[in-house]
């Protein structure tokens, strides 16, 4: 499963504001392509909110809830938001990795012990993807059906 999305946060005048609010990515990894406006930002291990400045040839690369489920936590996912301080319109370009619906994401056997015991039960990769955007979408009925 692969997605593309072209995000645009309108100009605006006055205070800065949240673009988007914290979150983390659902799948495996995300690719991202953002214009020279920054606005992006990562939350570091101490919990604090450091800007992730746009250069020039790039993408910046997060890791997804998937991938974290996979290591056992060892690549958490990365905690992000988009607080847009420019009056400008901004524009990213998201491109969600994951993998097939019915793959199986398990923790990996290097990444858990008798000490670290797996953090997740096993689920498939499309069952966690629908579960996501229901807990996330108050507004979306559940449309993962029976079977599939």
């Amino acid at each position: 499963m692969a997605q593309l999305n072209l995000i645009r946060y309108p100009a605006h005048e006055g205070e800065p504001r949240v673009g988007i609010g914290a979150h983390s990515d659902y799948e495996c990894l995300t690719l991202l392509a953002q214009d020279n406006n920054g606005g992006l930002e990562a939350r570091n291990a101490a919990g604090d909110w450091i800007a992730v400045p746009p250069i020039e040839g790039t993408f910046v690369v997060n890791i997804g809830d998937m991938m974290a489920r996979w290591t056992n936590d060892r690549f958490a996912s990365t905690i992000h938001r988009v607080y847009n301080r420019s009056s400008n319109e901004r524009y990213s370009m998201p491109f969600f990795c994951g993998c097939n619906y019915h793959t199986l994401v398990s923790c990996l056997p290097h990444c858990s012990s008798s000490d670290n015991p797996p953090h997740y039960p096993d689920t498939f990769a499309g069952e966690h993807l629908v579960g996501r955007l229901d807990a996330t979408n108050a507004h979306r009925q559940n449309t993962s059906g029976a079977g599939v």
